[in-house]
Order: C-alpha cells, then sequence, then structure tokens
C-alpha cells in the first residue's frame, strides 16, 4: 500500500470482493443502492476475483447504471487480495468492506461514517445480525430490512427472509458458525431467525491502551474478556443526545481512579470481533500504517487484519447500533471437509506469533514496553500442575499484558483445533481410516504450537467446550477428543 493518502473525493468508499456469488450479489448491492447517504458521498468499489460465473457481468450492469459504482476485474487471489485491490482504489475518507452474500441496513453508510468522524475515530465499530438458514426473500424487501433494537442483545425472532451462501469472501465464517449464541432454525418456514450480534451495551470511544488491547484478544478469541472504562464526561456526551444514556444502557461496575469517576463496560462474550464488516475505518489511518489484509494467508486473514488495525489505532468508537446483516448457511460449512485445515490454520499462528515478538521487540514500529523478566514470564511453558500461575504473578502491568495477550492466542489455537476436529480429522468426508485419524489427531496434540497451547492456557480463560478440548489434549487423547466432537456436532 502506498505510503501516501490522496485527497478524498467521497465520504465512504464501500468494498465488496466478489467471487461467484451471483444468486446473492441483486441483494447486496441493491441494500447499498437504497442507502439514505446521499449518492455523491459515496463509492462502491466491486473487486470481481477471477468469478466464473455471472456475478462480473452483473457488476459491470451495477457500474454502468450508477456513477458512483466502479468495478475491477482480476484474477483470482482470494478475499484478501480483493479488498487490498479496493482500498487501493479507494478515494474515501473512511472505508467499509462488505460481503456480497450479506447486506446492509439503510443507514448502515450514514450512520458509520457519522459516528467515526464525529469521534474522529481510526475505527468505528457496530453491530450485526446474523441469520441463520435463511430462505429465499423479495426483491421488494431488500433495503428495507426488519429493524432491530440496539439496546437488545440475545436471541431474537424476527420476521424476514433471505438467500445466502457459504463464500469464500468472509475466511471467519467456520469461525462464527461455532458461537455460542446460536440461533435455533426453522427450515420448513418462511421466516429467519435473527439474531442480534451486539458488542456491547452502551456506546463508547476509548484511546486507552488497556481497553483497545482487550478488544484485540477477543479479536483472536471471542470468549476472552473485554472491558472499556468509561469516564463521566463521556457518558455525559452520551446524555446530550449522542446516544442513549450511559446508565440507562450499561449495566457497570463503578470504579475510581484518581479522583476520576469510571465505568467499566463489559463487551458481550462469544460475540465475534474479528470481521471487518461491522467496522469502519478511517482510510489515512489505514495508509499511513501500511495496514493490509494478509493475502498470503487462506484462513483468518480477516482476524489477522483487524488484530494488527486495532493494535495501530489511537482511537476506537462503538456504537450499539445493528447495521450489518451476516448471513450464514450452516449446513455447507459444517458438512465441508478440509484436509490442509491445520497446516492452514498453522501458518496464521506463525504470522500472528510475529506479529506479537515484533510489538514486543519494538520492531514493527508499534512498540510494546515490557521488561525482559515479564517477556521471559509470558512465553514460557506453564505445566498443568500450576495453570499458568508464574505468568500471573509477573507483576508489571507491561508484563499481564502481554500474558493476557498471549492467553488470548493459546486460545486460538486450541478454538481453531476445536474446529479442526469438526472440517478435518473427524469430518465424515475424511476418507482416511479411523485408525490413521486417530494417528494423525495425536501427532498434531504433540507439536508446536498446539502442544504449547494445551499446556499454557489456564482453564478460567476458555469456556466449557475449550476446557474439554485443552483436557484431551494435555492427555493426548484423541479418543476423548472424536468422543467430544460427537457430542458438540451431533
Amino acid at each position: 500500500m502506498s505510503d501516501s493518502v490522496g485527497a478524498d473525493k467521497f465520504k465512504i468508499s464501500v468494498i465488496l470482493p466478489v467471487y461467484n456469488v451471483e444468486k446473492y450479489l441483486h441483494r447486496c448491492m441493491d441494500s447499498i443502492v437504497s442507502q439514505t447517504m446521499d449518492k455523491k458521498d459515496f463509492e462502491v468499489i466491486m473487486v470481481d476475483d477471477g468469478a466464473k460465473d455471472s456475478s462480473p457481468k452483473i457488476c459491470d450492469d451495477y457500474s454502468l447504471k450508477y456513477d458512483n459504482f466502479k468495478v475491477i476485474h482480476q484474477l483470482n487471489g482470494g478475499a484478501a487480495a480483493a479488498r487490498n485491490a479496493g482500498l487501493l482504489a479507494a478515494c474515501g475518507e473512511y472505508a467499509v468492506f462488505v460481503d456480497p452474500d450479506d447486506y446492509i441496513e439503510p443507514d448502515y453508510l450514514e450512520t458509520a461514517y457519522f459516528w467515526a468522524k464525529e469521534n474522529d475515530a481510526d475505527i468505528a465499530v457496530f453491530d450485526a445480525v446474523r441469520e441463520g438458514n435463511p430462505t429465499q426473500i423479495s426483491a421488494g424487501s431488500v433495503g428495507n430490512p426488519t429493524k432491530i433494537s440496539a439496546g437488545s442483545v440475545g436471541n431474537q425472532n424476527l420476521h424476514g427472509s433471505t438467500d445466502n451462501q457459504n463464500s469464500q469472501n468472509s475466511t471467519n465464517r467456520e469461525d462464527n458458525q461455532n458461537s455460542q449464541n446460536s440461533t435455533n432454525r426453522e427450515d420448513n418456514q418462511k421466516q429467519v431467525k435473527q439474531e442480534k450480534w451486539g458488542h456491547a451495551p452502551t456506546s463508547f470511544v476509548t484511546r486507552d491502551k488497556n481497553d483497545i488491547l482487550s478488544m484485540r484478544c477477543q479479536i483472536l478469541y471471542p470468549y476472552m474478556a473485554a472491558t472499556v472504562s468509561v469516564s463521566e464526561e463521556t457518558k455525559s456526551y452520551f446524555n446530550a443526545g449522542n446516544n442513549k444514556s450511559y446508565t440507562e444502557n450499561a449495566s457497570a461496575t463503578e470504579v475510581m481512579k484518581g479522583t476520576s469517576r469510571v465505568k467499566s463496560v463489559e463487551f458481550v462474550r462469544d460475540i465475534p470481533l474479528s470481521a471487518p464488516w461491522d467496522k469502519c475505518y478511517k482510510r489515512a489511518f489505514l495508509v499511513e500504517n501500511n495496514l493490509q489484509f494478509p493475502s498470503q494467508l487462506k484462513v483468518l486473514d480477516d482476524m489477522s487484519f483487524n488484530f494488527a488495525a486495532f493494535g495501530a489505532a489511537g482511537k476506537i468508537a462503538y456504537t450499539p447500533k445493528a447495521l450489518y446483516h451476516y448471513c450464514i448457511e450452516p449446513t455447507s460449512i459444517t458438512n465441508s471437509y478440509k484436509e490442509n485445515r491445520p497446516e492452514l490454520d498453522m501458518q496464521v499462528f506463525e504470522y500472528l506469533k510475529g506479529m506479537i515478538e515484533d510489538e514486543v521487540n519494538g520492531t514493527s514500529g508499534r512498540s510494546f514496553d515490557v521488561g525482559n523478566d515479564a517477556s521471559d514470564a509470558a512465553t514460557s511453558d506453564v505445566r498443568n500442575d500450576n495453570e499458568g500461575k508464574n505468568v500471573e504473578n509477573v507483576g508489571l502491568e507491561v508484563g499481564q499484558n502481554l500474558y493476557r495477550l498471549y492467553q488470548a492466542y493459546y486460545a486460538r489455537i486450541i478454538k481453531s483445533f476445536a474446529i479442526c476436529c469438526r472440517l478435518c480429522f473427524f469430518n465424515e468426508k475424511n476418507p482416511k481410516l479411523r485408525a490413521d485419524r486417530l494417528i494423525k489427531v495425536k501427532s498434531y496434540m504433540e507439536k508446536s504450537p498446539y502442544k504449547e497451547a494445551f499446556e499454557n492456557i489456564r482453564l478460567k480463560e476458555i469456556d466449557y467446550k475449550l476446557t474439554a478440548v485443552t483436557i484431551a489434549g494435555r492427555l493426548k487423547s484423541p479418543r476423548m477428543l472424536k468422543m467430544l466432537d460427537r457430542l458438540q456436532n451431533r
């Protein structure tokens, strides 16, 4: 990415990676056309990533019909490469990323831009709606989807209908499928079970590095606890009419920091924070920090991108408004066999570990100031009997932060290992004999980084499902894993 930022011609750029989504593309595009923001204020960059269906023609049709739509045709390089191409061509002050098999609320752009601009945020975060097992919708309902209360978090049964597919355009769909807050589905009714994915109970704006670090931990592992401190000044700002009052929305614990009264906002656990589509990024911030999607990674590139972006961010703003509709087809993901998934995951782990080490060593341009004793403790092996207490007792704040980061990293590895059990090791389409499968599973249990993660994770940091997987890993028992996989995915 270039080190310089060209003049902003638009308020916001919408970047849309497109690959073999002809069945869903009109719905997504029409939801963009129906935006309340004036069309002269935003551009839509459609990146045809070598699609083999009619998607390229659909993109061409929209670019001919609307002056603010343009299309880039390129050879297939994956979602990360497509997003990077769109970002390179972008001329907006801010940038958002939309997947073509999803759709957006009419005020998606207006609200995302306002919240980011009003708070001069490097990254603005908002909420999404998860739609599971959807059915076909009519063209007339696009652009006017069911509204969802911003103050509500959890399962909601909302009438509507959609159509979607398991697309390569979102590499975290296997990950998001595993959310504990899974939606109840009714296959045979013309109704969609929709679930509000709310990150936190109230709006906030933060520059605090500890707040941002806790969000980075939740990007790696959504069950990891994340908190943000909101001062009385921030509360007054929200009470002034920019959002609902803090006291009405938040059930937070009051703490004292010096003479300033502060409330601690807790993030909702197990709501994925790793996707790019529920965020609005200041383009100058991305360019100046050379932030791109790592196209060398074939899975979890969007998680890796956000882990880096949040690490570089100086200011993050959040509003609890559902603006994005994330559509998922659970059956195609659950049953999709991926023989090389463990190797692809290991590339991600190496990438993340290198990023963390660069920050610790100060070679990334984003210094993570930590003493040698803290660094050694955070990276040392933790045996089963002491559950990592040598790290916890470091006593230095930077050491504690590094400990939290490594715990999230280990939890991410174990979560990915559990996903591999479903998509690879014990998948019904795996052609290997049962005995060979068990041998392969055990071989991964005994190698880095899985062995390191099983030994170093503290069980209190992870949910009960991963606790069971961790115990099986520590015991090096593939048969126990097989039993757990059967129980969790039957």
